[in-house]
């Protein structure tokens, strides 16, 4: 690659880590959204499951009202997984932008 190709490449690379950067923070605000309607939902659920039956096992309530929140922990899982995916994207563009950091340094010591 010549230098111009190698610099060219960097701000395609420089572009997608916008991009990816962006995706970031949209993904924590979904995060953020999906987690609190869970976990506010799974507590209003448990605390009408235990109401309804004294005798139940703390694992039952817990099992009923996660059935009763389903939607909202498939939500939150989805998020989680997405901001995840996000993440790894972002290192492996990060070591893109390093291999044409370390590229040009040789092909600048090569005289190229």
């Amino acid at each position: 690659m010549t230098p111009h190709e190698i610099g060219q490449a960097m701000e395609r690379v420089l572009a997608q880590l916008d991009q990816l950067v962006e995706d970031m923070r949209e993904s924590g605000n979904e995060l953020a959204r999906t987690e609190r309607l869970y976990k506010v939902r799974y507590a209003k659920a448990r605390v009408k499951m235990r109401a309804e039956a004294q005798k139940q096992t703390v694992d039952a309530v817990n099992d009923r009202a996660t059935i009763e929140c389903e939607e909202e922990l498939f939500d939150y899982t989805i998020a989680t997984s997405t901001i995840t995916y996000t993440r790894e994207a972002l290192r492996a563009c990060e070591a893109k932008l390093d291999a044409l950091r370390s590229l040009s340094a040789s092909v600048r010591g090569a005289g190229g």
